[in-house]
């Protein structure tokens, strides 16, 4: 059991491992101008994905999913400079066909998040004004 709950989520793990994958991507184009502005900007979409997981996870439920819905947002971040990247021949093929699955994998991943929380969030018991009653066993 992990300190932090954010860590034991799946989809963090993946992030994390895709946002380590991009700033190995990123080291390899420190000493080229226009490679390194590119490859820094989808490090730093790479890492928005994690942060927003980590921060959204210990909001309350509906901050969680906004956090959530912002995390796809910085994973379309990531596809647009994947693809720019292509095109300049700052990536590979190789490196282009793995960076699109994992984010592939990853949105799926956020959206099925989403829809479960979103589930429980309409199934959690309400009070007479239609408040969330507290359950220990939400996130």
């Amino acid at each position: 059991m992990t300190v932090f709950r954010f860590q034991d989520l799946r989809v963090y793990q993946k992030t994390l491992e895709f946002a380590e994958w991009a700033s190995r991507i990123a080291e390899g184009h420190s000493s080229n101008g226009q490679g390194q502005i590119i490859s820094n900007k989808l490090l730093d979409s790479a890492v928005g994905i994690v942060f927003c997981i980590a921060e959204g996870s210990a909001s309350p439920r509906p901050v969680f999913i906004e956090q959530l819905k912002k995390a796809k947002s910085h994973v379309r971040e990531c596809i647009v400079m994947s693809q720019l990247m292509l095109s300049l021949k700052l990536l590979n093929e190789r490196n282009y066909e793995y960076c699109h699955s994992t984010l592939s994998e990853i949105i799926r991943m956020i959206g099925g998040l989403i829809a479960s929380l979103s589930k429980e969030q309409a199934d959690a018991p309400r009070d007479d004004r239609g408040n969330e009653h507290k359950n220990k066993d939400t996130l």
